[in-house]
């Protein structure tokens, strides 16, 4: 008997610490399945689109084409989506499944006419285009002179209008009745994105913030920049006690005169940045020199070959061009021949990512997360600097076949072509040096972005046009949204920096690394430490792997000495 009770206790005990430790590492998100019509029945930009928007709410989401839905797949799925981005006739048994499903249904576009689970609408078959609309939500939330493409539809009484679009008439763009939400349009870009994002936080039963977060980038600041002009700024930043980004590009090239500057060489800029770094600022990599062949830093194409718009391929002073399938005799030829482009490609972005890191920690200066120049980037190169951080600022490019095929989104999310990395989006462009009207642009965007609950302000300012025009942009960030501006740092998120496989910054680490004084504790000193800690949480979860082992053990001892003693 107390054989048994020393079990029981043992059990509980064990018990205890796995409950918690597993609490601790997860958490409860929706399960979302995508089932979508698209071309060639492919994933391709506006389903990644799409999982940008759902990536806000969860990491759960799988894609699935409309003909090869069963009902396997729906056996854990809480949210169901049906993207119609084109039109196609359902098959039976999807419809059936769909139908069936007991969980929130959302239905993107085409083809909603076919299931009888939003009978309670009339689709017009054709989009329509309205010219200089108004779109506004169910919480008085508008954008003005807008052009959208939409479905007419018409309602019955029961349901409830999200968002609606008003120009000689009025439309109904998000409605919702009970579990089933539809949106009439089947694109998902601006302006529509703006307002999808935020009724979707009325399909998962999720009120985020109210408040709009605001964060700033200093962009392209390499070694030929001149540092008095960055310390004004900086000095300016803060007086204001404003957090902000500073996006390092740590080499300057210009080909045509073979001129070439680190960033060591330019001491005064390095002095510069570490005193921002010190007081606060968030440093991060943007490229390793910011261009591709014979352009300029600053061109903004590194790891995409924009001439011949695809992933860097081949070095920039190959005269070869990119083979097509029928340029082969067998389709394994073209797999060979694709697999030694791709590994060119993944070469070229590790040394440059590695070297760009290298080079900011020789200057002490510790970067939290990545930009890709001009945003342009493989989803392998994605993979690929998802191995070195877990934090990526900017736009995303959509697609692998076209660069242009870029976006942004109004809230942070973490997607999965962004392989674990969550994305901080950019979402007002920026100060521009040609326009003098681009402060009202951005003005514009500001209120689009405002729709949105847990929306993000993220725009950035060239710091070589001086601290003027950044005074007037955070006059005009101060007069739409206060002087007690809700200002998103980067530096206080969950980032982590990795390289050579092992090395690690976490925030804490970072906040200490930045605040230590002692000249001879460097940046490898530092990863050694983490490495040993890294090496302790793994033993933790080995010992609750081995806690569950000794339960089974005892209960099994238990069950034996119990039946000894009937």
């Amino acid at each position: 008997m107390r054989f048994t009770k020393v079990c029981l206790a043992l059990v509980v005990v064990s018990l205890s610490y796995t409950i918690f430790h597993t609490t601790a590492v997860r958490a409860v998100s929706a399960n979302v399945l995508v089932v979508y019509a698209s071309e060639n029945e492919e994933i391709d930009q506006y389903q990644n689109l799409l999982e940008l928007q759902l990536a806000h709410f969860t990491r759960d989401t799988t894609f699935i084409a409309s003909s090869q839905l069963t009902s396997t797949d729906l056996s854990d799925t809480t949210h169901l989506v049906y993207y119609g981005q084109v039109a196609e006739k359902i098959d039976p048994s999807t419809i059936e499944l769909i139908d069936d499903f007991s969980g929130p249904v959302l239905a993107i576009g085409h083809n909603v006419e076919q299931l009888a689970s939003f009978s309670w609408l009339d689709k017009a078959s054709s989009l329509t285009s309205i010219k200089n609309a108004a779109i506004i939500n169910n919480r008085d939330k508008s954008i003005q002179d807008q052009m959208i493409s939409l479905f007419p539809i018409t309602t019955n009484s029961q349901s409830e209008t999200i968002v609606e679009v008003t120009a000689q008439q009025q439309f109904p763009l998000i409605i919702q009745q009970d579990k089933s939400m539809y949106v009439a349009t089947n694109q998902l870009f601006s302006p529509v994105s703006n307002f999808f994002a935020d009724a979707l936080h009325d399909y998962f039963a999720v009120d985020h913030r109210e408040g709009t977060q605001v964060i700033l980038r200093l962009e392209d600041v390499n070694p030929s920049l001149d540092a008095a002009t960055l310390k004004e700024i900086s000095n300016y930043l803060d007086a204001k006690d404003i957090p902000y980004v500073v996006s390092v590009t740590p080499v300057y090239k210009n080909p045509e005169n073979e001129e070439e500057i680190h960033l060591s060489e330019n001491a005064k800029l390095v002095a510069v940045l570490q005193k921002m770094q010190q007081s606060g600022a968030s440093i991060i990599l943007h490229g390793y020199t910011d261009q591709f062949g014979h352009g300029t830093t600053g061109d903004g194409f590194e790891f995409w070959d924009k001439t011949n718009n695809h992933p860097v391929y081949f070095p920039a002073d190959s005269y070869e061009t990119l083979k097509d399938k029928e340029d082969f005799t067998t389709p394994e030829a073209y797999q060979n021949y694709m697999a030694e482009r791709e590994a060119f490609e993944d070469a070229y972005i590790r040394e440059h990512i590695e070297n760009g890191i290298n080079e900011l920690v020789a200057n002490k200066l510790y970067p939290v997360a990545f930009e890709a120049p001009h945003y342009a980037m493989s989803h392998n190169g994605y993979n690929i600097v998802s191995e070195y951080f877990n934090t990526y600022i900017g736009q995303v490019q959509l697609s692998d076949q076209d660069w242009r095929m870029m976006t942004d989104v109004p809230t942070v999310s973490e997607p999965d072509f962004l392989n674990g990395m969550t994305l901080i989006p950019e979402t007002i462009r920026y100060v521009r040096y040609d326009r003098t009207d681009s402060l009202q642009d951005m003005e514009a965007l500001m209120n689009e972005v405002s729709v949105v609950r847990d929306g993000m302000i993220s725009g950035f300012y060239h710091p070589f046009l001086g601290v003027n025009g950044l005074t007037e942009l955070v006059a005009e960030l101060e007069s739409k949204f206060g002087p007690d501006i809700d200002w998103f740092h980067l530096g206080e998120q969950n980032f982590s920096v990795a390289i050579d496989g092992t090395t690690i910054i976490s925030r804490e680490q970072y906040q200490t690394l930045i605040g230590n004084e002692e000249a001879n504790r460097n940046f490898l000193d530092f990863t050694d430490e983490w490495r040993w800690q890294s090496t302790l949480l793994k033993a933790e979860y080995y010992w609750a792997v081995a806690g569950l082992l000794i339960i089974s053990c005892l209960l099994l001892l238990a069950f034996r000495r119990s039946k000894r003693y009937l």
